[in-house]
């Protein structure tokens, strides 16, 4: 069998779908390549620590990649047939981190949003991009994750 000369994190994501069940009850998998946006050499889908919130039952995915010479990674959201969004329209001035992901396509992460501290925020399956604030008078907040429902976890430092 031919080996790759490419490492996995160069060329994007694997993504495991089971199969059906098969004899016994066992269940077998296959493997699928994803590739990363246009213009990026990877997909980074940060699955160390959060791998159950970066993926919904859409087939929706979140993760970061850097285009061409930017200074920094910017958030998308890979859709089920395989396009691609930048979430919430960012630019990778902005350094966005995608964190979590709910079934309805909400991401929530952080954003500098063009100011030095970064706040948490929301983004919505249309684009639309909050700032969720800090708590307590901290500098930095950061959202985790995002239920069904739209209710926000995270926390704050600084």
């Amino acid at each position: 069998m031919p080996r790759s000369t490419h490492p996995i994190g160069q060329l994007g994501v694997l993504l495991l779908l089971p199969l059906a069940a098969g004899p016994a009850g066992a269940t077998s998998y296959t493997l699928s390549l994803i590739a990363p946006p246009t213009g990026a050499t990877a997909f980074n889908v940060m699955a160390s620590g959060y791998g159950d919130k970066r993926l919904n039952n859409s087939g929706q995915i979140i993760g970061s990649a850097t285009i061409g010479t930017a200074a920094a990674p910017t958030g998308y959201l890979r859709n089920a047939n395989g396009s691609y969004t930048p979430i919430g329209g960012s630019t990778a001035a902005t350094n966005v981190t995608a964190i979590g992901l709910n079934a309805s396509g909400q991401v929530v992460g952080y954003s500098a949003l063009g100011g030095s501290y970064a706040h948490a925020v929301r983004w919505t399956s249309g684009g639309a991009v909050q700032d969720l604030g800090t708590y307590g008078g901290q500098l930095y907040s950061r959202a985790n994750a995002i239920n069904a429902g739209g209710t926000v976890v995270g926390y704050g430092y600084g």
